[in-house]
């Protein structure tokens, strides 16, 4: 059986004013699956938002920071310790990749002395609850809407 053929038994079945639509298949069909297309493609839309944090560091004292951390020097260059360091006696310890004045990659560094740091400061990600789940709602309850209104009037 072709295409056509197919298509033309479909269209055999149409009746006007039911719950059959052009193409001969149920309503109730056609709207859920423009709802599950429409929900699909909204949920994909959806993200997480975060916002950037940023928060300076004393140079005094003693502490460990987990967080992203960037030591700028003196001399013009910077640190960055991915996995956080340790202060604590005079010193800035932990695994970072220094950067010369044109942010060029010099190598990796262990840590360094607290009195060549001109400043440091904290930085990651934070996440923004209310915009996620606005952001997230609002596209499904609209698919929601649509489904609804897709199949109001519908009788089966």
């Amino acid at each position: 059986m072709s295409v056509t053929q197919m298509a033309a038994g479909l269209m055999r079945h149409h009746t006007s004013r039911s719950r059959v639509c052009r193409v001969g298949l149920p309503r109730r069909i056609v709207a859920t699956f423009i709802g599950i297309v429409l929900l699909a493609a909204s949920i994909g839309a959806c993200g997480v938002v975060t916002r950037l944090r940023h928060e300076s560091v004393p140079l005094t004292g003693s502490g460990i920071i987990g967080s992203h951390v960037k030591a700028h020097l003196k001399d013009g260059s910077t640190i960055v310790y991915r996995d956080g360091v340790t202060i604590r006696s005079g010193r800035v310890d932990g695994t970072g990749t220094r950067y010369d004045i044109r942010l060029d990659s010099v190598g990796t560094i262990q840590g360094i002395a607290l009195d060549s740091v001109a400043a440091m400061e904290s930085f990651g990600t934070r996440l923004d609850v209310g915009r996620t789940v606005v952001f997230t709602a609002v596209p499904i309850l609209a698919v929601g809407v649509m489904a609804v209104l897709a199949t109001r009037g519908d009788n089966d």
